[in-house]
């Protein structure tokens, strides 16, 4: 009896001392699903096969999200794309015509291709993260200003919104800009080299510098607010709309440079001089 408690304390004596080197780790849960808090969202997941369970929970798996390259969204009447996060292999986002007030795409690095026009977006996070971005199309939404640094951007297509502000300066590969029917009062692409095309008409602009853009081949800035206009360096230069700027009457040329297609109104002309 006497052996057998001290065997009993002994083994009582070398678990506890067992229990204080040893800590048993439990592995922290995985979770499998990003949150969908959209059901229209869903739907649409679900309508497109993605969303592999086929029920509306809002929540999808992880991995269903990692297998998408390209997302379209159009007309779903969707309020917000939470989730999207978990898209980071998307390359091309179609979510036009939605009801969108705002979206993070901070984590969808690998976009080269953005279509969110007529939402009523007021913002946007995480363009600067796409480092292989070439298109974003946000015309029609309710911006008030806007700022890109992304070095690779090519287009950007903002028609139709509230702009008072644009500044593009840190994006040198830009070639296109459909900024027309705006509030703006000032632009500046002295930053933008490589610009083929830039179209502003219905805005306040009242005096632009375009002498490093030398690579204009098309503007249209019909309905602005200019005094003066100088296109004399622009030898690329193939349409230029400047009519109805109700100030502007003289547009200075260089001598023998032609413009195929020219739009002026009847108190404009052009000239290699404009006092």
């Amino acid at each position: 009896m006497k052996n057998t408690v001290l065997f009993i304390a002994f083994g009582i004596f070398v678990f506890a001392s067992c229990s204080k080197d040893t800590e048993i780790e439990i592995p922290e849960p995985v979770n499998d699903f990003v949150e969908i808090p959209d059901i229209e969202f869903e739907k649409e997941l679900i309508r497109v096969g993605i969303d592999s369970d086929g029920e509306i929970n809002q929540k999808l798996l992880k991995t269903d999200a990692e297998k998408v390259t390209k997302l379209s969204l159009y007309r779903a009447d969707i309020t917000t794309l939470k989730g999207i996060e978990a898209f980071v292999n998307l390359k091309n986002l179609n979510a036009e015509a939605n009801k969108l007030t705002s979206i993070d795409l901070s984590n969808n690095v690998l976009l080269d291709t953005i279509h969110l026009g007529f939402n009523n977006l007021t913002s946007i996070k995480g363009l600067n993260n796409a480092l292989n971005l070439k298109w974003l199309s946000l015309s029609g939404n309710l911006f008030t200003e806007f700022t890109i640094k992304n070095p690779s951007i090519e287009n950007i297509l903002m028609s139709h919104n509230e702009l008072t502000s644009f500044n593009a300066n840190q994006c040198p590969k830009l070639t296109g800009v459909l900024l027309h029917i705006n509030k703006l009062e000032a632009l500046d692409f002295s930053n933008n080299p490589l610009l083929e095309t830039l179209i502003f008409s219905d805005n306040k602009v009242k005096t632009i510098n375009l002498d490093n853009n030398v690579n204009l081949e098309y503007i249209y800035c019909s309905s602005n607010l200019f005094t003066s206009f100088d296109v004399s360096k622009l030898n690329k230069l193939v349409d230029l709309r400047v009519d109805r700027n109700p100030t502007l009457t003289c547009i200075k040329i260089a001598e023998d440079q032609e413009i195929l297609t020219l739009s002026l109104s009847d108190y404009q002309e052009t000239n290699i001089n404009c006092n």
